[in-house]
């Protein structure tokens, strides 16, 4: 797989740009880019906006700051050859039903670790019992003549 990378969009007033990553097998219409019917550029699921640091980079430096950015989007571009071309690795979102009704346990709840969801019961705790305090007896008021 031989990387490519295109710049696809411009914001100087905030440094920053959308650089699109491709490659030689992945190309620019598999990762759902390419250009609309009036030549504005689709998003694609590689892209990625950068945000430069000042002063600007340019040239080689600029092209170092972009390739900073491979080895994340490689993994990604590996992931889509892999499923796209390949078949090697089924998307399990592809077999899910839409619409189907699921009951929820409110005696669990889900958490992730180590990047899957796990089922951890919620404690039950019991409620706490407050101890009734009687009125206070209320007295009549006295009755008081100044003279």
């Amino acid at each position: 797989m031989i990387p490519k990378y295109k710049i696809v969009e411009v914001f100087p007033d905030i440094n920053q740009i959308v650089v699109r990553f491709y490659s030689d097998t992945v190309t620019e219409e598999m990762v759902g880019g390419g250009t609309g019917p009036n030549g504005e550029f689709r998003r694609a699921v590689t892209d990625l906006a950068i945000t430069l640091p000042y002063p600007t980079p340019t040239g080689n430096d600029l092209d170092g700051v972009i390739r900073a950015y491979f080895p994340q989007r490689m993994e990604l571009l590996q992931h889509i050859e892999d499923t796209v071309i390949n078949n090697i690795v089924v998307n399990p979102l592809t077999n899910l039903t839409l619409g189907e009704e699921k009951i929820i346990d409110p005696s669990v709840r889900i958490v992730i670790q180590d990047g899957k969801p796990i089922t951890v019961p919620i404690a039950t705790v019991p409620i706490a019992t407050v101890p009734v305090v009687p009125e206070p007896e209320v007295l009549p008021l006295a009755s008081v003549t100044f003279t």
